[in-house]
């Protein structure tokens, strides 16, 4: 054992230090508490930083966020605060630089609980307005539209410089890091970009628009996700021989384009991950999964 120290809860380490979070008999089991039960171990499980904040999420990029009294900021990973607990939401972490800081509105006298998941406290829904802040602190714009729903997640990070955002019509749009709206909110549905595209849907078809929201590939697929390592997953209708009638139906499947918007992969399977380090998981319709590589042959299929 490295270290004989226990605690309830820990955060991957980055470099030689982690958060850690102290036990609590009465509260077991809970990432969130009302006492200061968050601080930094080092390596060997001691604190380095004395339990000091309510809740934590993990470092990102030097950063990461921690919480007292439910208002949140970020610290540094010496535990010095560098973004004030002012916030009654925060990002995950930051990306590409920049965290987003959520400002609440006025709440109803009984809102709905916030969700106790992962990282961070998650609020089922928010009302409020967004900050960008960097690194030191420094709010490099606000007063932003701020999502409605799942506020913590990391979708509306930053990502090939620009972040998603949606509008009071759920129309999805985005910014650049000084807040001015690059691409405008006309997107029932959309994406991050990723290798320079981004998957939208426009008349219930999705395809992948530019970072200055033209059509590289034109909306034609029934749903799609992110390029990965070149080849983006798009699912599109396709007949299906019934194995015991032997006729044909019309089923939905995934496969993989390219950049061109070229079907690389057949639509034949069912289910799909994204490509990492040139494999995709794959799930046949003999419900068997497989790993499929860049040229879509399954080197290996569940026996």
């Amino acid at each position: 054992m490295i270290c004989d120290h226990v605690f309830a809860a820990v955060r991957p380490f980055v470099g030689d230090v982690a958060l850690a979070q102290r036990v609590d008999s009465n509260h077991p089991l809970s990432e969130y508490s009302n006492e200061a039960r968050w601080g930094i171990i080092d390596r060997d499980g001691h604190y380095v930083v004395p339990p000091t904040w309510n809740a934590a999420g993990q470092f990102h990029e030097g950063r990461a966020a921690v919480s007292v009294d439910r208002k949140w900021g970020f610290i540094d990973m010496a535990g010095r605060l560098v973004v004030p607990l002012r916030y009654d939401t925060a990002s995950i972490g930051y990306r590409e630089g920049i965290a987003r800081m959520g400002v609440e509105n006025s709440p109803p006298a009984s809102p709905p609980p916030p969700i106790e998941k992962g990282m961070l406290v998650i609020r089922p829904w928010f009302d409020g307005t967004m900050e960008l802040v960097d690194r030191d602190g420094r709010v490099l714009a606000g007063d932003l539209p701020a999502p409605p729903e799942h506020f913590n997640s990391d979708v509306y990070d930053f990502h090939d410089g620009l972040a998603m955002f949606e509008d009071r019509a759920r129309q999805r749009g985005y910014i650049d890091p000084a807040g001015s709206v690059r691409i405008a909110p006309r997107f029932a549905r959309a994406g991050q970009f990723s290798e320079g595209l981004a998957f939208a849907e426009s008349g219930g078809r999705s395809g992948f628009i530019t970072s200055e929201g033209e059509w590289a590939i034109p909306p034609t697929f029934q749903q799609a996700w992110e390029f990965a390592e070149g080849l983006a997953a798009v699912q599109l209708p396709i007949n299906v021989r019934d194995e015991a009638t032997g006729k044909k139906k019309r089923r939905l499947r995934w496969g993989f384009v390219d950049k061109a918007g070229a079907l690389a992969i057949e639509a034949r399977y069912a289910s799909v991950s994204r490509f990492r380090d040139g494999l995709a998981l794959a799930l046949r319709d003999d419900d068997r999964w497989a790993y499929v590589d860049v040229g879509g042959r399954e080197i290996w299929t569940e026996s």
